[in-house]
């Protein structure tokens, strides 16, 4: 039989609907396509899931022609169809015709109306295998005493009696790492998540997974600091539903930093639906003919000229050409070590709200700004993600037994562990007594460590005692008597329920510097000993730029250093401002 052959859409604002033909088991998956204006569309559910391998593919029965659809999609109509009756259902891959760029372009701007028209929203996680069986029941469960966003009471004994493996192994299925989800559940009226043929409201797992993050729990349920994520995916997801993250483009892009997805144009278009400022960035429009590369500069550079600032610019750059460095990728590196956190905004000026002064080159990927160059990197501790856990000084097989952990947590609380210990030595110079008695140098190393955030305006003694606790722990655990350390293990667990998830956030990916003038500094993870700290115009923080000897410099990303957070070096009058070339 001959390949399915669209007709195409009489309106921009019409969609397909798709019929979902009765059939059970292996009986052949058969559908039926048919246009519709979508504000008068019939009752219908949109399908959210993960593509699967493009590879691996079925086919279905469509009209009087066959389409080709991934297992996963094959799976999911396969086992949501209706013995008796048929299914109506908005599938994007099926109702889109994924061959035509142009109607991609104007079906894409209607996926959130779409999503929020539907009678319900159907998440399909995939098939209910081995691995993942039973994994409903313990949701619910984990529903009754796990609270979301971590508020209310909990109980840490009856959770580690849980066995939270399927759990585990479900939140590392991809679907929870798919960017077009956001879009989909968030703007959902209701939603269902269904594994195999049993189901489960999506709120549950929602809630769930934001509790089990807030809590810091992920790391005691998963070895692998990557496989962590999908709870950490959903908590952002929680947060976007309930409002705590307005819906601004800037924000939705640090919101959703962590999911992913096949074309790298989507990591941009998959959030213009949601975005509660979308009449602001009318020039931005779904374009696939163009590349990915054309579309992040133009948007680049179009947010720094409507909001006269840098905002845009990413914490931490990880471009390779011909991507230029200054611009944000919007993917899952773009955030790493972030010191802007969403919901609680800025909260430095180190230009005095100076407008930026900045032109283009005429192809646009050159960013001329303006600015001051205040300092260097003079020395500098790998983050704790680059710090080699073969130099931790303790026995890790050792502690391993007696914690009952196993070695993923543990080698990220030893790398972590060095990196503060380093940190504090670097600050410290020759006389660490004489640096823990100074207790203003010793109270700007913490602020450093948290990048003064959020605790700016609170008293030094609710961040700096805590701290010092930790530090005390660190010591311990990376060459105390195990025992002790067994002992103290409770102590650990309240430590990293308050200060260490933020402190997690904060360093995990960011390098302490001392500068060449003497300044403490939180650096991007890829900075190194010679880079110039400078404040941009139009910037809230100072951003750390490399010379290329050729006049220009490549973007590494923002930074944290005490004494430039303010305005400082705008009342320098011995740096003049000059003009950066960022390339």
């Amino acid at each position: 039989m001959s390949r399915y052959t669209y007709a195409r859409l009489l309106d921009a604002a019409d969609i397909r609907i798709l019929e979902l033909s009765p059939g059970k088991g292996k009986e052949e998956v058969v559908v039926q396509l048919s246009s519709t204006p979508l504000k008068t569309a019939p009752h219908y559910e949109a399908l959210s899931y993960t593509w699967g391998d493009p590879t691996i593919t079925r086919s279905i029965l469509c009209s009087d022609g066959v389409v080709s659809v991934t297992t996963n999609l094959h799976d999911a109509l396969a086992n949501l169809r209706y013995k008796d009756r048929p299914r109506y259902l908005w599938v994007d891959a099926i109702c889109i015709n994924q061959t035509d760029s142009e109607e991609k372009s104007t079906q894409i701007p209607l996926m959130g109306e779409i999503y929020s028209s539907a009678q319900q929203v159907v998440v399909w996680l995939g098939r209910m295998t081995d691995d993942v069986t039973g994994v409903f029941s313990c949701l619910r469960k984990m529903e009754k005493f796990v609270p979301m966003y971590g508020y209310g009471s909990f109980n840490m004994d009856r959770f580690m009696r849980l066995d939270y493996s399927a759990v585990v192994n479900l939140f590392q299925r991809p679907y929870f790492r798919r960017r077009w989800i956001v879009q989909e559940v968030v703007k959902s009226n209701h939603a269902i998540a269904v594994c195999g043929h049993e189901t489960i409201p999506w709120l549950t797992i929602e809630s769930v997974a934001s509790g089990i993050f807030a809590r810091g729990l992920s790391s005691l349920m998963t070895p692998e600091e990557d496989e962590q994520m999908g709870f950490s995916a959903m908590n952002n997801i929680a947060t976007i539903r309930a409002g705590k993250v307005k819906r601004s483009l800037f924000n939705l892009r640090k919101a959703t930093w962590l999911f992913e997805c096949t074309s790298p144009h989507d990591r941009l278009y998959s959030l213009l639906g949601m975005a509660s400022d979308l009449h602001e960035y009318d020039d931005i429009k779904p374009d696939y003919t163009l590349s990915h590369v054309d579309v992040f500069t133009k948007f680049a550079a179009s947010s720094i000229l409507r909001n006269m600032d840098l905002d845009i610019l990413p914490p931490c750059s990880m471009s390779e050409a011909p991507m230029p460095s200054w611009v944000q990728q919007f993917d899952k590196y773009s955030m790493l070590g972030t010191i802007k956190i969403p919901e609680s905004g800025w909260s430095f000026n180190a230009t005095k709200d100076t407008p930026v002064q900045c032109s283009f080159s005429d192809d646009g990927h050159v960013l001329r700004v303006s600015g001051k160059s205040v300092d260097i990197i003079k020395s500098i501790v790998p983050t704790p993600a680059n710090t080699p856990v073969d130099e931790f000084p303790g026995d890790l097989d050792e502690l391993m037994a007696a914690l009952e952990v196993s070695s993923g947590p543990l080698n990220t609380m030893a790398r972590q562990a060095m990196y503060l210990l380093a940190s504090r030595k670097l600050a410290a110079g020759d006389n660490l007594e004489s640096f823990l008695l100074d207790s203003n140098k010793y109270e700007q190393f913490c602020r450093v460590l948290l990048c003064d955030t959020p605790y700016r305006e609170r008293a030094s003694g609710e961040f700096v005692e805590p701290l010092t606790k930790l530090f005390a722990l660190q010591e311990l655990f990376c060459g105390g008597p195990t025992t002790e350390i067994v002992d103290r293990l409770p102590e650990c667990i309240d430590l990293a329920q308050s200060i260490g998830p933020l402190l997690s956030l904060i360093t995990f990916h960011r390098s302490f510097c001392i500068t060449g003038e003497g300044r403490m500094g939180e650096m991007p993870q890829n900075a190194k000993v010679g880079d110039l700290v400078c404040v941009l115009f139009g910037g809230k923080v100072p951003y750390v730029l490399r010379p290329r000897g050729d006049g220009r410099y490549t973007y590494v990303g923002d930074c944290f250093v005490y004494g430039l957070m303010d305005g400082e070096a705008m009342d320098m009058e011995n740096i003049q401002a000059q003009e950066f070339a960022l390339v």
